[in-house]
């Protein structure tokens, strides 16, 4: 029998990263429901059995891949804390940094775009972990804010709900500069 040319040996630490990294690709390109572990699998030059070593089952993999993301996002932007109070020139350097991350990994957010609307469904695996992760930033973030602005929780509903419709547009539509309109909308808002 001879072996298949692209399955090769890796650290286990190693194919774990690989494994996000494909998945991620491959959900980002065609949703949770339009990929298949063979699809991960083949994509990391491996057996799905091989793989299912790794990920149970493919709702794992999914929460493995969007913990990986929050775990990157929350690394770049170095934010210390999640529910640290931060000033308001902090709180704009925060979110500017945020933006200016996500401009430069268009296909995270559109994998992450795709996830949040398919996870509206409440018997989608992500169903939980987008309900939970969005009542922790929403939290967090009024946290952050509570110290300088009276409205915290509107404040946090405004910024988030702009970002998110921002980012759909910018996602339809490459000629949109992100990092350019979230400055317009916030010179607004940071007044």
């Amino acid at each position: 029998m001879a072996s298949n040319p692209k399955r090769r040996r890796l650290e286990p630490a190693a194919r774990y990263q690989e494994i996000i990294q494909v998945a991620t690709m491959l959900i980002a390109q065609s949703g949770y429901y339009g990929i298949s572990l063979q699809k991960v699998a083949d994509g990391c030059g491996m057996t799905k059995a091989g793989l299912l070593h790794y990920f149970a089952s493919k709702d794992a993999l999914l929460i493995a891949v969007l913990i990986a993301r929050d775990k990157a996002d929350i690394q770049a932007i170095n934010k210390s804390s999640p529910a640290q109070p931060l000033n308001k020139i902090e709180t704009r350097k925060f979110l500017d940094n945020l933006v200016k991350r996500n401009a430069k990994q268009r296909e995270i957010v559109r994998l992450f775009t795709i996830l949040s609307a398919e996870s509206l469904d409440s018997n989608h695996p992500a169903h939980d972990y987008f309900s939970a992760r969005t009542a922790d930033i929403k939290t967090n973030f009024q946290i952050n804010i509570s110290g300088w602005h009276s409205e915290p929780t509107s404040f946090t509903t405004i910024v988030f709900s702009f970002l998110d419709g921002l980012q759909l547009m910018w996602l339809r539509d490459e000629k949109i500069d992100l990092v350019a309109e979230w400055h317009n909308f916030a010179n607004l808002i940071f007044k």
